[in-house]
C-alpha cells in the first residue's frame, strides 16, 4: 500500500462488522485502514491521535479480537488466519497503536513517548459483540493505494461529529431538530448559524488534550461479595502507578515474566512495605503487623523521609515571594521557633513530602507547555524585580496632571473676550446671600410635616408587581387538565415556534462575528419563510385552544400557556410586514 511519502508499518486480515478484509497502519500520517476485499475501498480511516483507547481479549483466547475507541465510536476486529499467526498480528497491531495513541497523549508534555510494556488490556466478554463468520480463503493483504483524505470531507466529518455530541448531550435540543430539521421544515446549516457558539464550545472541547490527574495515586481497596478485601486493577491504575512511582515499574522491567507472573506481582506488591509506603496517607503503627516481608520487593525500599531534613532538597532558586523561608532571619533566639518547623509530628513529614514532590511533577508537566523564554521568567526572576512584583498602581497618590496644551491663534482677543464678559455679569451680595439660605432653612421640621406626596403611583405599582408575583405563582402551581398526548403536543409547538422565531430575528439583525453573513436576496427570502412558518403555527395555536375548549379542557390554561408565544409572533410578523 502507498500513497506519496506514506508507507505500510503492518498488514493483516481482519473481520469488521462480519465482513472479511484487510487491516492496515500507514505512517506519515498514521492511520489505522480497513480495506473491503471486493471493492478495494477503505471504508475504516482512523487517524491515531483520535484514538482515545485500546482494548484486546486475553492472551491465548479464541479468536483475537481488538477494539479501538476513536472520538467517541468503537470499532470492532477479528483477526483471521491460520495460527499463530493471527495472534501475531493482532500482538503487533495492538502494541504500535498502543504506542501511538500515548505518543498522542503526552506529545503536550516534556517526556517523550514510553514504549515500556504494560500488562496486557483485557476486554470485558461483551466489549466485542460481533459473531465473526466462517474464515475464508482470503489470499494475503494486496498492496492497495489508499486515496488521500479530501481536506472538505474531512472538516464536514467533524462537523458532523460534533453535532452530533451536541444533540447527544442535549435530549431537548436533539428532539427540537428532530421536529424542525428531519421534518424537513429547516436545512441543517440553518439550524446550526445561530448555534455557532455550542460548535466553538464543542471543537475546544474535542481538541483539548486531557492533562494528568492532579490525584495521587492511591489505589483503594474494596470487598468483595465473599468479604475478602480486593482492589481492582485496571490498565490505566498500572499506567498511572507506573508514572507516579517508577521504583515499582522498575521492579515490574526486572522480575516479570521471569521471577513472578503478572497476577503474582499485583498480589506482592500491595502486601509488601513498598505499597504501604507509598500510600497517600499517614501510616499508623499497627498496619505495620499485617505487611508480609517480601525478598524482591524489599530490596527496593528506600529509607522513610521522616527526618528534619529533607532528602531531597532543590538547588535550584526559588523566588523570595514565595520562599517560605525567606522570614527565617527575622525569629531570633537559639532554637528554632515552633512556627518554622515543617511538621510537629514524625509521622507527618514523609507524607507532607510526598504531596511536594507531586505537585513538582504536575508543575513541570504544567511548564513543560511553556515557551522556553517564559519558563526561565518563571523560575529564575531577578530578585530587583521583586517590588515591581508587588507594586500596585491604583495605591500610588495622584500626582499634579499638567494637562495638554494647546496651540491657540489670537490668544489674547481669547482673554480680552473672557474678561469683558465677566465684566457685565451680576455681582452677588454674598452676606445677603447667607442671611436668605437661613431664612429658608428656619422651621423645616414644621414644614416637611405639610408635604403631602400623591399615593395613586406607589399603590399602583404596588398592585401590578403583586398580580404579577400571584399570576406566576399560580401557574406554577396548577397544572393543564389536559391528556399525555395533548400536552406534548403543546410542547413540541412551543419549541418548533421558538426556533422560528430565533430563526427570524438572526436574519433581521446583524451576523454575530465568525458566522457567514448570507448575501440580502437570501436574508429576505429566509425572513419571509420564517414569517410563514410563524403564521402557520399561529394557526396551529389557535387550533389547539379550540380544540381544549371543545374537549372541555383547561381553555383558559392552554391559552394563558401561548401568550407569551403569541405575543412575540405578533411582533415579529408586524417588524416584518413594516419591512416590505
Amino acid at each position: 500500500m502507498s500513497e506519496g511519502n506514506t508507507a505500510t508499518l503492518l498488514a493483516a486480515r481482519a473481520i469488521y462488522k462480519k465482513t472479511e478484509g484487510y487491516l492496515y497502519l500507514t505512517d506519515y500520517p498514521f492511520r489505522i485502514v480497513w480495506v473491503h476485499p471486493e471493492t478495494g475501498e477503505p471504508l475504516v480511516q482512523l487517524f491515531t491521535q483520535d484514538c482515545t483507547n485500546l482494548f484486546a481479549n486475553k492472551t491465548g483466547a479464541k479468536p483475537p479480537k481488538l477494539k479501538i475507541v476513536a472520538n467517541d465510536v468503537d470499532y470492532n476486529f477479528v483477526f483471521t488466519g491460520e495460527e499463530p499467526q493471527c495472534f501475531v498480528n493482532r500482538d503487533a497491531f495492538r502494541d504500535q497503536v498502543k504506542i501511538l495513541i500515548r505518543e498522542s497523549m503526552t506529545q503536550a508534555s516534556t517526556a517523550g513517548p514510553s514504549e515500556v510494556a504494560t500488562p496486557d488490556q483485557v476486554a470485558s466478554p461483551n466489549a466485542m459483540e460481533e459473531d465473526p463468520p466462517e474464515p475464508s480463503t482470503l489470499p494475503p493483504p494486496p498492496a492497495v493505494t489508499i486515496p488521500t483524505v479530501d481536506p472538505a470531507k474531512e472538516q464536514a466529518a467533524r462537523m458532523y461529529r460534533l453535532r452530533k455530541r451536541i444533540l447527544m448531550r442535549d435530549p431537548e435540543l436533539a428532539a427540537l431538530h428532530s421536529a424542525v430539521v428531519i421534518a424537513g421544515k429547516m436545512s441543517e446549516n440553518d439550524f446550526w448559524a445561530s448555534r455557532q457558539h455550542l460548535l466553538d464550545e464543542a471543537a475546544v472541547t474535542d481538541a483539548q488534550k486531557k492533562g494528568k490527574s492532579s490525584r495521587l495515586v492511591d489505589p483503594k481497596p474494596g470487598v468483595s461479595a465473599s468479604g475478602d478485601i480486593k482492589i481492582s486493577i485496571t490498565p490505566q491504575l498500572i499506567q498511572e502507578i507506573f508514572d507516579e512511582w517508577p521504583v515499582v515499574k522498575r521492579v515490574w522491567v526486572e522480575n516479570v515474566p521471569n521471577n513472578m507472573t503478572k497476577e503474582e506481582f499485583w498480589k506482592r506488591y500491595f502486601e509488601s512495605q513498598l505499597y504501604h509506603n507509598h500510600r497517600a496517607s499517614v501510616r499508623s503503627t499497627a498496619t505495620q503487623h499485617v505487611i508480609k516481608a517480601d525478598p524482591i520487593f524489599d530490596k527496593y525500599l528506600e529509607p522513610v523521609d521522616n527526618e528534619l531534613q529533607p532528602r531531597h532538597i532543590r538547588n535550584d532558586a526559588v523566588n523570595r515571594l514565595v520562599d517560605l523561608a525567606a522570614t527565617e532571619e527575622d525569629h531570633t533566639g537559639n532554637i528554632r521557633d515552633v512556627t518554622m518547623q515543617a511538621g510537629k509530628q514524625k509521622a507527618s513529614l514523609p507524607l507532607m513530602r510526598k504531596f511536594n514532590e507531586h505537585s513538582e511533577r504536575l508543575l513541570n508537566t504544567a511548564l513543560g507547555t511553556v515557551q522556553p523564554v517564559r519558563r526561565t521568567k518563571l523560575e529564575h526572576m531577578n530578585e530587583a524585580n521583586d517590588y515591581d512584583e508587588i507594586d500596585i498602581e491604583d495605591l500610588h497618590g495622584g500626582g499634579d496632571d499638567p494637562g495638554i496644551p494647546l496651540d491657540m491663534q489670537n490668544r489674547q482677543r481669547y482673554f480680552e473676550g473672557r474678561s469683558g464678559a465677566s465684566g457685565s455679569a451680576p455681582t452677588v451680595d454674598n452676606k445677603a446671600a447667607v442671611v436668605n439660605l437661613k431664612g429658608q432653612i428656619l422651621n423645616w421640621e414644621h414644614r416637611l410635616k405639610t408635604v403631602q406626596l400623591d399615593g395613586q403611583a406607589g399603590t399602583a405599582a404596588f398592585k401590578a408587581i403583586s398580580s404579577n408575583i400571584s399570576s406566576r405563582t399560580r401557574i406554577k402551581s396548577s397544572r393543564l387538565n389536559v391528556s399525555p398526548e395533548f400536552l406534548k403536543q403543546m410542547q413540541t409547538l412551543e419549541s418548533t415556534t421558538n426556533e422560528y422565531l430565533r430563526q427570524f430575528w438572526f436574519f433581521v439583525y446583524p451576523t454575530p462575528e465568525g458566522v457567514k453573513r448570507p448575501a440580502p436576496e437570501e436574508r429576505a427570502q429566509k425572513i419571509g419563510a420564517m414569517r410563514d412558518r410563524l403564521l402557520v403555527n399561529q394557526k396551529r395555536i389557535e387550533d389547539l385552544v379550540n380544540q381544549a375548549a371543545a374537549n372541555r379542557w383547561d381553555k383558559n390554561g392552554v391559552s394563558e400557556a401561548f401568550k407569551p408565544t403569541l405575543t412575540a409572533v405578533d411582533k415579529a410578523v408586524k417588524f416584518a410586514a413594516g419591512k416590505r
